[in-house]
């Protein structure tokens, strides 16, 4: 993973090679430096005005796409990828890519037809286990799906909603599950009470994270101790955390009365996961808050 430093020399470089001349390909490679260093309006705006110029480019289509899954807007994504491939064919990154929206809009059957091509094609990626946990994972638990009436495979199995509300979730079934899915190393959440800034009780833990014992403990401090310089400098309170390490990210997120902690490999991809993740978590907390399950939101 690019460090910030080598991000931002690469946003200089091409910033001076679209200021020559604007008309560039090089707004891609500009759009998704722009997304790896968490600027993704930014990233957006760049992409989506570069393909007004070039609409047949594909590597800007499936940056687009990326864009699109992190802010869980799965069809658009995948309305993307497609649109790629059909450009300049698969690649092992757009098979990954559709493999990834093809789970998390519960297409179990394309998603494994996804899976077999990626298998033919590399037995050995180590990322196919992974995936392949991931969508059994999803098809014995299956979350609501976004609607889906996509051209090339079938429509999403209905899930009944009523059901799945009325599921009885807990933190320790949430880290579990979001511990399963595809480069998660570890998860975690702490209680936060009013006035606090430093997390206090853990309710949940999962995953495993080499070479760090104390990694929960050092993100709670670390969010703590950040949130109190913030509001010591006036302002409210800090709302997510995202700091890379020697091999992903660590994302902190605060959200009700809770501090949720998740920490990733490279390869992870941030729009299904954060959608899910917070889903999941504010489910747990209104059950929390309201036992009974009248509570109103």
């Amino acid at each position: 993973m690019l460090s910030v430093a080598q991000l931002d020399e690469r946003i200089e470089r091409c910033l001076a090679i679209l200021a020559d001349n604007p008309q560039s390909q090089v707004f891609a490679a500009l759009a998704d430096a722009y997304r790896k260093r968490g600027e993704f309006g930014r990233a957006f705006a760049v992409c989506k005005s570069g393909l007004k110029h070039h609409p047949d480019y594909a590597p800007a289509h499936v940056v687009m796409a990326k864009l699109y899954l992190h802010q869980g807007m799965m069809m658009e994504s995948l309305e993307s990828l497609q649109h790629a491939v059909r450009i300049d064919g698969p690649t092992r990154t757009t098979d990954q890519l559709e493999l990834e929206i093809l789970i998390s809009l519960g297409q179990w059957d394309a998603a494994q037809r996804c899976l077999e091509r990626m298998r033919l094609s590399d037995p050995q990626d180590p990322q196919l286990r992974e995936f392949e946990q991931r969508l059994r994972t999803a098809r014995a638990r299956p979350e609501i799906p976004t609607a889906f009436s996509g051209s090339t495979d079938e429509p999403a199995t209905a899930v009944d909603v009523t059901a799945e509300s009325s599921e009885t979730i807990s933190w320790d079934d949430w880290a579990n599950d979001l511990a399963s899915r595809p480069n998660m190393r570890k998860v975690f959440a702490f209680s936060l009470e009013d006035g606090q800034t430093t997390p206090t009780r853990l309710l949940a833990e999962a995953g495993r994270w080499t070479g760090d014992s104390d990694a929960v403990a050092v993100c709670a401090a670390m969010f703590g101790a950040i949130d109190a310089a913030i509001r010591a400098a006036g302002q409210t309170t800090a709302m997510e955390l995202r700091v890379e390490h020697a091999d992903g990210e660590v994302w902190i997120q605060r959200h009700k009365t809770c501090v949720l902690g998740f920490i990733t490999s490279t390869r992870a991809s941030f729009g299904s996961l954060r959608q899910m993740a917070l889903e999941q978590a504010t489910r747990v907390a209104d059950r929390e808050m309201d036992p009974s399950g009248t509570n109103e939101r």
